[in-house]
């Protein structure tokens, strides 16, 4: 059995894939910032993500067909924040059957990882790595393994209505077409230069 679906828990847990999909009227702080909608709404942090979740739904797909669209564009448009190097959780609410389903697809620490392989005794100087980073901050043994990628295909073959194809479409399109950088990323971009520029693929 895979073991990303043995994580499927039907629960009572709040989830966030970084987008509320609702299909009851948007809460919001100002009465002019409100948002209504009669077949289905889509939040994102990102207009081109969101915007493809609103054209998987009208394209007959379902909340979870949307929600993984969306998450794939996120990891294209906004790859500072959702990114498919990272995971997450998602909450269904399946009416047919009045029960909730919970996906945690966060990342999980790699086989070799220990509690205390980065500890260090008061006396102990951080040991940098051949390019001269800190291991415990920079490279593959400071991130976790990725259930991004894994989680969202299992909740769409699972839950969604339409075929993986045409949930991932819209991310590959906006890949193959480029997309404006947003001032965030280029600044973490060049925050960043020296950790970018010693892989060959950043």
């Amino acid at each position: 059995m895979n073991p990303l679906a043995r994580r499927l828990h039907p629960g009572l847990w709040f989830g966030s894939l970084l987008l509320l999909l609702i299909s009851a009227t948007a809460m919001a702080s100002e009465a002019s910032r409100d948002a209504r909608g009669k077949h289905g709404m889509v939040a994102s942090a990102h207009p081109l993500a969101s915007q493809v979740g609103v054209d998987i739904l009208k394209a007959g797909g379902n909340a979870v067909d949307a929600a993984v669209a969306v998450g794939f564009a996120l990891g294209v448009v906004e790859p500072n924040a959702s990114g498919l190097g990272g995971g997450g959780f998602m909450l269904i609410w399946l009416k047919e059957r009045s029960l909730p389903v919970y996906i945690d697809f966060r990342g999980k620490a790699s086989t070799g990882t220990t509690p205390d392989m980065f500890e260090l005794n008061e006396d102990e100087e951080v040991k940098l790595d051949e390019r001269g980073f800190n291991p415990a901050v920079i490279g593959g043994k400071s991130v976790a393994v990725p259930g991004e990628v894994a989680g969202l295909l299992l909740a769409q073959e699972e839950f969604g209505r339409l075929n993986r194809r045409q949930v991932m479409k819209p991310a590959i399109d906006h890949a193959e077409d480029g997309v404006v950088v947003s001032e965030v990323l280029s600044a973490m971009m060049t925050d960043h230069y020296d950790a970018l520029s010693s892989h060959p693929e950043t």
